[in-house]
């Protein structure tokens, strides 16, 4: 129960830090292969791709939430780059 129902709360709740399967693992005071196991069995995914998932599904949500576009933000950034300083558009953030 706690490879999958708690250790999916934690997730969502540490989204931003560094997650490391092997202290849910011990959390659970399950084995890393068998806590490995009862994770993907409850969830359908392993813990590395269930926590990408998570923050990939955040990432989307504040992109909705603040309007800004993840395109246009990369563009930006590439142009920026691209130029040699003199010539960088200054308003361009």
């Amino acid at each position: 129960m706690f490879a999958g129902g708690l250790s999916r709360q934690y997730i969502q709740a540490n989204l931003d830090q560094g997650i490391h399967i092997d202290e849910l693992a011990r959390a659970a005071g399950l084995s890393l292969f068998h806590f490995a196991k009862l994770f993907k069995r409850s969830t359908g995914s392993s813990p590395h791709q269930y926590v990408l998932q998570r923050r990939l599904e955040r990432a989307k949500e504040l992109l909705r939430k603040t309007g800004l576009s993840l395109k246009r933000n990369r563009a930006a950034s590439w142009v920026r780059r691209s130029k040699p300083p003199h010539e960088r558009d200054s308003s361009v953030q």
